[in-house]
């Protein structure tokens, strides 16, 4: 007889500030409502454990940090899945797929698999690493199911990854958004403000967003574009504003907790990244209502319909970005406002956290 409240745990690398990390923290509550949800996380980084405990998830941390403690780890994991009497376990990375696999041997669960990477290597030899081997046997031998964040995610790990399981769906991620939401408006001729919001790292490609805003400064438009985070490229990105001329229109925010005030100040979110499963920061955007203009790659094109919510663009073209990005600075009040209005409808209709609540207690009930 099928359990009414499965137990489930969801393992995470680490907790540091990032896209599965908000994920989780956002969902796992609503997620608590239809199943008893524990998390486990392994590695030191802890940036957002606080934030973890104060929306009362149970969670712990066991310690695995490289080879040396593969064994304490997986018999404490063991140990931790007969005391929860835990049904079934959710894993996201190669690390916790690892120690996942491992404790699988001892002990009897049902596995969940997610993919959360969408990186097409067209034209680009693929490199095999042992953590590819292992995450393609994970993929293909460990995991009774394997979730892809968007259809992108699993035609990428079918074309590169030889993911050869059967018994794949896609379940697009889902967050709360925020409440007491309205259409917003823009007064063409006021300043337009673009932003992002994201770990400061290459794979974002904000060196080529900057080096196509630096040519959009010589068109006398009225414009800033806001960054908010923090990473390994901060100061490199600092320097190449200041060689490029920009301080007067690019304004480094820093890290925040609450997003909300910025996106209501913005006009436009933008995502320039060179491969992306599917952004849950634009997600956070449209549910306020912003228009995005995103990489045309990945799971991107899955949340924006080109020029009804928003654009979808090959930052590699720099003629045709410079085009759109003054075509959204020039964009008329009542043009902007249905942009917004397509915003919000696209996040309620297909990536709310109800939507993804309801196919997650789905997918999983139907392992148990």
């Amino acid at each position: 007889m099928k359990k009414t409240r499965p137990n489930i745990l969801i393992t995470l690398v680490d907790l540091h500030f990032g896209g599965i990390s908000n994920l989780v923290l956002q969902t796992a509550p609503a997620l608590n409502e239809r199943m008893n949800v524990f998390v486990v996380y392994f590695g030191p980084n802890e940036d957002m454990l606080e934030r973890f405990l104060n929306a009362g998830i149970r969670i712990e941390r066991i310690n695995y940090e490289g080879k040396k403690d593969v064994l304490s780890a997986v018999l404490k994991l063991r140990k931790f899945i007969i005391k929860h009497k835990i049904d079934l376990v959710s894993a996201n990375f190669t690390p916790d797929k690892i120690i996942v696999s491992l404790t699988r041997i001892l002990t009897k669960f049902r596995v969940l698999g997610t993919i959360h990477n969408a990186q097409d290597r067209t034209g680009e030899q693929m490199v095999v690493t042992w953590g590819s081997r292992f995450e393609e046997f994970f993929n293909n031998y460990i995991a009774d199911k394997i979730i892809g964040v968007s259809s992108a995610a699993i035609r990428v790990a079918k074309t590169f990854k030889n993911l050869k399981n059967k018994n794949t769906v896609v379940v697009h991620s889902g967050i709360e958004g925020f409440s007491d939401v309205s259409i917003k408006q823009k007064i063409k001729g006021e300043t337009t403000i673009f932003i992002t919001a994201c770990r400061f790292t290459p794979v974002k490609g904000l060196n080529r967003i900057l080096q196509i805003f630096e040519k959009l400064k010589y068109l006398n438009k009225n414009w800033e574009f806001w960054l908010i985070g923090d990473g390994e490229l901060m100061q490199e990105l600092k320097n190449e504003v200041d060689r490029l001329g920009l301080t007067n229109n690019v304004k480094f925010m820093g890290f925040q907790h609450q997003l909300r005030f910025y996106y209501e100040a913005a006009d436009f979110y933008i995502n320039s990244s060179y491969h992306e499963a599917l952004g849950v920061s634009l997600l956070e955007a449209m549910s306020l209502g912003l228009p995005v203009i995103g990489s045309d790659v990945g799971g991107i094109p899955e949340i924006i319909r080109n020029r009804e919510n928003g654009f979808l663009v090959n930052f590699n073209n720099i003629n045709s970005t410079l085009n759109i990005l003054t075509y959204a600075i020039e964009m008329s009040g009542v043009e902007y406002e249905q942009f917004s209005a397509n915003s919000i409808d696209t996040f309620h209709s297909k990536f709310s956290i109800e939507h993804y609540v309801e196919k997650m207690n789905y997918e999983v009930k139907s392992l148990i």
